[in-house]
């Protein structure tokens, strides 16, 4: 059995081979990158149990903790992206804190979003826009599945957001720059 320690040294030489078109991987290379492949995801699910243990423990989400406790939490639970679900389930205990101006509103809807995204749902706070269609780039909405604007408007108020308009007009902005013709 391989020691970690030279589990890693190998590791970091294979990824860090020169660039080379012409290169061609040997057995070893690909026995290595599938043993590279396979301890990342080993450190993913540590990490991840790490995360909701830790996340778990009732002090750290309490309402006497400070602002950096608070955002420390809040990017342990960013860093468990590999278990959406728990994410998603713990992501509503972080709002109190926002309200309590502990923890970045703009940061928390953005995380959200991209959750839902990620997972098929519909967004909750409409953070991230794109351009409506291929003949009209001066139209947005919301990325992933349609969700009723008003219902965007609300939660936007309800977190202390910019209003959806300001996010529109942003993406808006990049649309026409990115793409100033029809097609």
């Amino acid at each position: 059995a391989t020691s970690a320690k030279a589990r890693v040294a190998r590791r970091d030489v294979f990824a860090a081979r020169p660039y080379d078109a012409d290169f061609k991987p040997t057995a070893e290379d690909e026995f290595l990158e599938r043993a590279l492949l396979i301890e990342r995801c080993r450190v993913m699910i540590d990490n991840s149990q790490w995360i909701q243990t830790a996340l778990n423990r009732r002090a750290i989400l309490s309402p006497e903790s400070d602002a950096q406790t608070i955002s420390a939490a809040f990017a342990l639970l960013v860093d468990a992206e590999n278990d959406r679900e728990f994410v998603m389930h713990k992501l509503p205990q972080f709002k109190p804190f926002v309200a309590a101006g502990k923890l970045d509103p703009e940061n928390y809807a953005r995380r959200a979003d991209s959750y839902c995204i990620g997972m098929g749902r519909p967004q909750i706070y409409g953070s991230f826009q794109t351009c409506r269609g291929e003949h009209d780039r001066s139209k947005v909405r919301p990325e992933g599945l349609p969700v009723a604007r008003d219902l965007l408007v609300a939660n936007r108020a309800d977190l202390g957001l910019p209003p959806l308009e300001s996010v529109e007009k942003a993406t808006r902005n990049v649309c026409l720059r990115d793409y100033p013709f029809s097609m």
